[in-house]
C-alpha cells in the first residue's frame, strides 16, 4: 500500500469513530431528556465549577446525569428525605435561579430555569409523610 492509501484509510477510521461516539452522545442525551421529569441543568458543589448536566425527578430521589458523557448512570444521587433547600437566588442570566441546597451533608448549587424552580419545590414538597398519623 502505498502512504496515501494508509492516510485516507486511518482518516476514514477516525471519521467513522467520530460519527459513532457523536452518534452515541445524543441518542444518550435525547433518551435523558424525553423522560418525564427531567430538565437542564447546571451543578456544582458549593464555591466549585459549574459543570452541565440533566436533572432526573424519581419517585424518592433526584438523579444527576453530566451532559457531556456516555455513562448511563447517574453521577450523583440525592434521596427527598435527604434533601434540604437552604435557599435561592437570581442568577446571573434572565429566567434562572440558583437553588442552594443541602444533599447528603454536602452543600451544592444549582441553575435552572425559575419555572423548573417551581417544578423542583413542587416535587419537594408533594412528598409522602415521613410518619404515619396516629390514631385517635
Amino acid at each position: 500500500m502505498r502512504a496515501l492509501d494508509v492516510i485516507l484509510a486511518v482518516a476514514f477510521a477516525g471519521a467513522l469513530a467520530g460519527l459513532a461516539f457523536l452518534s452515541v452522545y445524543f441518542v444518550r442525551l435525547r433518551g435523558l431528556l424525553h423522560k418525564y421529569g427531567t430538565f437542564q441543568c447546571a451543578l456544582r458543589r458549593k464555591g466549585g465549577r459549574w459543570i452541565p448536566g440533566i436533572i432526573a425527578l424519581q419517585a424518592d430521589a433526584i438523579e444527576w446525569y453530566p451532559r457531556r458523557s456516555l455513562v448511563l448512570n447517574s453521577k450523583w444521587s440525592f434521596p427527598r428525605e435527604l434533601l434540604e433547600i437552604r435557599g435561592h437566588r437570581q442568577g446571573i442570566l434572565p429566567g434562572t435561579t440558583v437553588v442552594e441546597f443541602l444533599g447528603d451533608g454536602v452543600e451544592y448549587e444549582a441553575a435552572l430555569r425559575t419555572a423548573q424552580f417551581a417544578g423542583l419545590v413542587s416535587w419537594i414538597d408533594s412528598a409522602p409523610p415521613a410518619e404515619e398519623p396516629a390514631d385517635f
